[in-house]
């Protein structure tokens, strides 16, 4: 078990290996186990990036996120709709979203093919300046007409072969609604299996509550 004092301390050589020079405007506190993270980035993607790689470190209790983005106060939503459909129109899968700001959240909407294209399109929209928040009012394509046994059993066959044994990850459908848990192999095998479902058609969204085992 770390101390307060070696979590901050290894926090820090993540950030800084990462980030290089960015990670001079990032402050972290820990106490108990709790670690707050604060400091100004540009876009939600970096608030939401840093806050994975610090997840990575052993022995954090609680995260807090108090990233603060730079709108340089005089951002209007309708300059940050426009950077989100300019940031959507530049990838060719996402050319059935539309997009909406309000306070500065950008409300996406449309219908796509996969679970996977879903969340890409929310990745993509936090990349815009101005965008404090995304929500998704998109609709999966099959969704619903395709059966929870059907799509368990595709999950399956799909990480079986990737390489991905499913001896250790129970499988949850419920509408088309997976939940993942149970034990993989490491990190890199997680967002693999994340991957993969998500691109199963049917699927509306992929809760992820794989733990990596211990050691790995």
């Amino acid at each position: 078990m770390f101390n307060d004092s070696e979590i901050v301390e290894r926090i820090r050589n993540l950030l800084e290996k990462e980030l290089q020079e960015l990670s001079y405007d990032i402050k972290v506190r820990c106490v108990d186990g709790h670690v707050t993270i604060s400091g100004i980035v540009d876009t939600l993607s970096e608030k939401s990036e840093i806050e994975k790689l610090v997840r990575r470190v052993n022995g954090i209790k609680k995260l807090e996120n108090s990233l603060t983005i730079s709108t340089d106060g005089s951002f209007t939503d309708k300059e940050a709709e426009y950077e989100v459909i300019n940031k959507l129109r530049d990838n060719p899968n996402l050319d059935s979203v539309g997009a909406k700001v309000e306070g500065g959240t950008a409300i996406l909407m449309g219908t796509v093919d996969t679970a996977k294209v879903k969340r890409e399109a929310m990745e993509t929209a936090k990349e815009a300046f101005g965008i404090k928040d995304v929500v998704s009012n998109m609709q999966v394509k099959d969704a619903g007409k395709i059966d929870d046994i059907s799509i368990t059993n595709r999950i399956v066959e799909e990480l079986r072969n990737h390489g991905i044994s499913n001896n250790d990850i129970a499988i949850s459908v419920d509408d088309g609604y997976v939940r993942l848990s149970g034990f993989v192999n490491g990190r890199r095998e997680m967002e693999t299996a994340i991957e993969i479902v998500e691109g199963i058609e049917g699927i509306r969204k992929v809760r992820n509550l794989l733990k990596i085992r211990r050691g790995e």
